[in-house]
């Protein structure tokens, strides 16, 4: 009796592991079959700081500053390239927007509470989107937003956005600021607080194209917080140099245009090989630039 125990112990036994082997090997299957038909994961991903609620952050040293954000894949209300809480410093720090990348509103700093947003770059690139602002820097209460930059570069879809340098509710937003176009035929809502401005003109470039429209007025004196806009390069790129004549128009609005005293002569360069001379003017409502000299440059050595 005790032997057929045994035996039928061992029966069961062999029955139960032969039963477990083909659950293991159904449940192999069926994760592999999923693993096949799983819809691939995008090629890029948002990264550099961390997603809480409908805002992105950036990492950075944890108090506001040297963060470094890309945006590629998804949609954020807030985007803080760093985020400074208590009255601390935001700086250094970088937000990139990238196409498939998409927000409300863009910081490169924020600081809260009476901090000051200095030193921070955003980049707008080819094929983003920003629905709502655009800012350097963000200081709350009497806080400063100065020495920001905003670059833009390629077709982004900008056309109900305001363009800042920096935002203050009762600080300095403008001193320092500076609006990089790396683009042409580039529509926003308004463009504010920048006291710098430059200009690199895409590989399509031709004489006559309009490089930014604004729908709202555009005032380059900030209100009267400075007098005289700082112009400082305009370069070209592409196979194709402009020529004696050629005109381009930098900015324009048909709400109209405060230009404020603008220096008569703006520098550039075409690669290694040519540079120029722009004359600006201003009427009420653009800001063009015309070539009135261009010169080969000495090569090198």
């Amino acid at each position: 009796m005790l032997k057929q125990n045994r035996n039928a112990l061992t029966n069961l036994t062999n029955r139960y592991r032969a039963v477990l082997r083909r659950c293991r090997l159904r449940a192999l299957a069926l994760a592999l079959a999923c693993a096949l038909t799983a819809p691939p994961l995008p090629a890029g991903a948002d990264s550099g700081g961390m997603g809480n609620g409908d805002t992105y952050i950036g990492n950075g040293d944890g108090a506001g500053n040297n963060g470094g954000v890309f945006i590629d894949t998804n949609m954020w209300k807030f985007v803080h390239g760093g985020y400074a809480p208590h009255g601390g410093t935001a700086t250094k720090n970088t937000v990139t927007i990238n196409a498939g990348g998409s927000a409300m509103y863009v910081y490169g700093g924020y600081a809260a509470s009476g901090g000051n947003a200095t030193n921070n770059t955003v980049t707008i690139n080819d094929g983003a989107e920003v629905l709502s602002m655009v800012s350097g820097g963000y200081a709350g209460d009497s806080g400063t937003a100065t020495h920001n930059t905003v670059s833009i570069s390629g077709a982004p879809t900008l056309s109900s956005c305001s363009i800042s340098g920096g935002f203050s509710h009762n600080g300095d937003a403008v001193t320092g600021n500076l609006l990089e176009l790396r683009t042409s035929n580039l529509t926003v809502k308004c463009i504010q607080n920048f006291a710098a401005y430059a200009f690199v003109l895409p590989a399509t470039i031709q004489s006559g194209d309009v490089l930014l429209t604004a729908t709202d007025a555009i005032d380059l004196t900030n209100s009267g917080q400075i007098s005289s806009p700082d112009f400082q390069r305009i370069d070209v790129t592409g196979d194709t140099p402009l020529s004696v004549g050629d005109t381009v128009t930098l900015l324009q609005s048909d709400a109209g245009l405060t230009a404020g005293e603008l220096r008569e002569s703006v520098s550039g360069s075409h690669g290694v090989t040519l540079s120029y001379t722009f004359k600006l003017t201003a009427d009420g409502n653009a800001v063009v630039a015309t070539v009135m000299g261009d010169e080969d440059l000495p090569p090198d050595g």
